[in-house]
C-alpha cells in the first residue's frame, strides 16, 4: 500500500513537472519554483526535487517566460493539493490553456536550418545600413562646407555693411556740422 502512494505521488509529481516544463521550459523552471517557494506553496525541498528530476527529462523544452497565467497558476495550487494528500479531482489537473514552451530539440534543428540563412540576410542589412549612414555622413559634410562657405559669405557682407554704415554715419555727421554751420551763417547774415 505503502508503494502505491509513493507511485501516485510519484506520477503527481511527474504530471505537475511536465506541466510546467511544457509552459515556461526547463530555462525558466527555477525562478517559477523560488516564486512557489517566496508563496509558501512548496518547501525548498520539494523545489529541489522537481530541479532534479526536470534534470533526467529526455526532453527538454525551452520556454518564453517563467510567468503562469492565473489559470495555469490554479492548476499548479491543484497538484501542489494533490501532493499533499488532499482529494482533487483528476479532471481539473488537465490544462484547458495551450503550451508555451518548445521543445529544445525542434528548436535547435530549425535554428540550425535557418541559422546561416538568417545570419547573411542579417549581415547584408547591417552593411546596407552602414553604407546608407556612410552616404548620409557624406552628404551631411558636403552640406555642411556649403553652409560654412555661404556664413564666411555672409560674414564678409556684413562686415561691408558695417564699414559703409560707420562711413554714413561720419558723413551724416559731417553734414549735420555743416548745415549747423551754414545755419548759422544764413541767420547771422540776416
Amino acid at each position: 500500500m505503502e508503494q502505491e502512494i509513493e507511485y501516485t505521488e510519484e506520477k503527481t509529481l511527474s504530471q505537475w513537472l511536465m506541466f510546467m516544463l511544457e509552459r515556461v521550459g526547463h530555462n525558466n523552471l527555477p525562478r517559477l519554483l523560488d516564486h512557489y517557494e517566496n508563496l509558501g506553496w512548496i518547501s525548498m525541498e520539494v523545489s529541489d526535487k522537481l530541479v532534479e528530476l526536470a534534470e533526467i527529462q529526455k526532453q527538454r523544452y525551452v520556454g518564453p517566460s517563467w510567468t503562469l497565467s492565473a489559470e495555469e497558476h490554479r492548476i499548479s495550487m491543484l497538484f501542489i493539493e494533490k501532493l499533499q494528500g488532499k482529494p482533487v479531482e483528476i479532471s481539473l489537473l488537465s490544462p484547458t490553456a495551450p503550451v508555451k514552451a518548445k521543445p529544445q530539440q525542434a528548436e535547435r534543428a530549425t535554428h540550425r536550418e535557418g541559422y546561416i540563412e538568417s545570419h547573411r540576410l542579417e549581415k547584408n542589412e547591417l552593411e546596407f545600413a552602414v553604407q546608407r549612414r556612410e552616404v548620409t555622413i557624406r552628404n551631411l559634410e558636403v552640406e555642411l562646407e556649403k553652409k560654412d562657405l555661404e556664413i564666411s559669405k555672409l560674414k564678409e557682407t556684413i562686415q561691408e555693411f558695417e564699414y559703409q554704415l560707420n562711413e554714413n554715419r561720419d558723413e551724416i555727421k559731417k553734414n549735420r556740422i555743416y548745415r549747423g554751420i551754414l545755419e548759422e551763417n544764413i541767420r547771422l547774415r540776416k
